[in-house]
């Protein structure tokens, strides 16, 4: 394992420990391709590829991982990785699309752990429990103090709203309805810091989460593009002038 990955993984068990009823613990990981914390969150080719940690890079936040049920399969059923999922199939040739190289990503979670519950869509049963998404916001923190990426693509209004409170930069997403980044255009935020964070500061793009995406991407403008050229667009802009 890489060695940052396994120090955030010494973290993570420090850092979240009061998982509600509603959120299970991790057991397990693949070793493929996956976001973290159900894999190492970096790009690997095959089993024999060593990945370097993008450090100084793009960050990739999802909201959680899967559902206890889901994941507990997918581990004994020995996938390797979970690039065949909704998610993955349309998110690669999105980042591909723009020339944006995997190996430079770290792809991670929001909320720690699986859902003890059928679904794995919507809104995490996390935002009900306080002092666990308090302590998830905390692990987030750490992730950006040891990574601190350049760029950091923001899949989804849960996440944006996991956000809302480590910076007053994210007031500027409030509220965070697809209908209002259409009708304010800051899809883009610049120069977000964050008080726990000295001298950093990183860009942010609110993108809809990739498995919401092709059941609404014609509602997705920017500037005088809709639809996939616009999304296509966006990213171009978010990674434009990074040392990436």
């Amino acid at each position: 394992m890489n060695e940052t990955i396994e120090h955030l993984f010494q973290q993570l068990d420090e850092i979240v420990t009061a998982y509600p009823a509603t959120i299970c613990r991790m057991e397990g990981m693949l070793p493929g391709t996956a976001f973290f914390p159900g894999g190492q969150g970096l790009f690997i080719a095959n089993p024999e590829h060593k990945p370097e940690f993008p450090f100084g890079k793009i960050m990739v936040l999802g909201q959680d991982f899967d559902n206890a049920t889901g994941f507990r399969s997918t581990i004994q059923n020995g996938d390797y990785d979970e690039l065949n999922t909704p998610t993955w199939r349309i998110m690669l040739p999105l980042l591909k699309n723009v020339g944006i190289n995997l190996s430079t990503c770290f792809f991670t979670n929001a909320i720690m752990g699986v859902r003890n519950a059928e679904g794995n869509i919507g809104t995490s049963p996390a935002f009900n429990s306080p002092e666990f998404l308090q302590q998830c916001q905390d692990f987030f923190i750490h992730q950006l103090t040891i990574q601190k990426p350049k760029l950091v693509i923001v899949l989804g209004k849960n996440v944006a709203r996991f956000l809302l409170p480590l910076s007053e930069n994210f007031n500027a997403w409030k509220p965070c309805e697809l209908s209002a980044f259409r009708q304010r255009q800051n899809w883009i935020l610049n120069n977000v810091s964050f008080e726990s964070i000295t001298d950093y500061s990183a860009r942010f793009l609110f993108l809809i989460h990739p498995s919401m995406l092709n059941s609404n991407v014609k509602r997705i403008t920017y500037g005088t593009l809709s639809g996939k050229d616009a999304v296509h667009l966006l990213l171009r802009n978010a990674k434009a002038g990074l040392d990436l």
